[in-house]
């Protein structure tokens, strides 16, 4: 699901690019790598039923990785995407568990402050994605124990993102880096093991993300010249 997210992404900035260029007088474009910090407070609802059974308690903030573009005016409305994933584990003795989260989405966003050095804009992702719950209950020692006694579980329940941001881009030489601050929201089905549903916490992913996003493109100006503002009687 995630890679096509990555491939929506790029679509989507493609064609925001063209759209940019055909009609804003002055507009901004870029795209590339993602690195960002995802703080999951609601993971701890999670916890409260992994060590009731044995399980350590997993991190609640995990490393993410992705990417995304945009492309529109200077100081206006612009059109991207952008996505990312990551996960978090934790061991016991022989269990273990593993939350995996993978999304990303449409981005939609105002251009509100620019200089030649540097770039504010507020905006949201409007997409979804899927979450990956893995428990391994034991380490099996042989094949025959692995197939006598089955360790691994796995659920999976997919979800509609809403991410508002605010975002800080700077020129540093040949390429831009931006820095977004947003707030994740989640609207989740239920967990699904093989096509059963299974009801259980949390009831949304949520929490606060920063993202370091290093973008390589470009700031153009149209090559129609502007209309003159009426002289002055």
């Amino acid at each position: 699901m995630v890679r096509w997210m990555t491939v929506c992404a790029l679509l989507l900035v493609c064609s925001a690019t063209a759209l940019a260029q055909d009609e804003f007088d002055d507009g901004i474009f870029g795209g590339g790598f993602m690195l960002g910090w995802l703080t999951l407070p609601t993971v701890s609802e999670i916890n409260d039923v992994l060590t009731v059974n044995g399980y350590a308690a997993l991190p609640e903030a995990m490393l993410t990785f992705g990417g995304g573009g945009y492309a529109g005016d200077v100081l206006g409305l612009r059109l991207g995407g952008r996505g990312g994933s990551g996960e978090a584990t934790a061991v016991r003795g022989e269990k273990a568990v593993k939350l995996e989260l993978g999304f990303g989405g449409l981005m939609l966003e105002y251009g509100v402050f620019a200089t030649e050095a540097a770039d504010v804009a507020a905006g949201v992702t409007l997409g979804g994605g899927e979450a990956t719950l893995s428990l391994r209950a034991h380490q099996p020692g042989t094949f025959e124990d692995a197939v006598a006694s089955p360790t691994n579980t796995v659920l999976t329940r997919g979800f509609f993102l809403v991410q508002p941001h605010l975002s800080l881009e700077v020129l540093l030489g040949f390429f831009k880096a931006r820095v977004y601050g947003s707030y994740v929201l989640t609207f989740a089905e239920p967990w699904m093991q093989r096509g059963v549903e299974l009801h259980g916490p949390p009831s949304a992913f949520r929490g606060w993300s920063v993202e370091l996003l290093l973008t390589f493109g470009m700031a153009f100006a149209s090559d129609e010249p502007k209309p003159k503002p009426p002289a002055g009687k």
